[in-house]
């Protein structure tokens, strides 16, 4: 679902200079890492849910759409923690961020 920033293709279609960020690709704003990470989890048989403090709660899937065994997910800072290191280049933009600019 990751596309090239906007500010890119603009560029390349009229061969003007291209800036560092040619590497980076920009996810749908209404992506977030925390759901992102509720996805995976729920992947893996478990079903997150976040406290009034934003503690992560997790729960075994019970519907009739799993019938494995559940896996362990790790915690909500490792799951970012290994984003960070292994998808650099995957951003999630501010719906109201001006990427023109950068």
């Amino acid at each position: 679902m990751a596309e090239p920033r906007a500010t890119r293709i603009v560029r390349e279609a009229t061969q003007t200079s291209l800036r560092d960020d040619n590497n980076l690709y920009d996810l749908p704003t209404y992506m977030m890492r925390r759901g992102l990470y509720k996805e995976f989890c729920y992947g893996r048989g478990q079903l997150v849910t976040y406290t009034n403090k934003g503690n992560v709660k997790f729960e075994q899937r019970m519907d009739q759409e799993w019938s494995g065994e559940s896996l362990h997910c790790p915690a909500l800072s490792t799951f970012i923690a290994f984003w960070d290191k292994e998808y650099p280049e995957l951003v999630i933009r501010r719906a109201v961020k001006d990427i023109c600019g950068n």
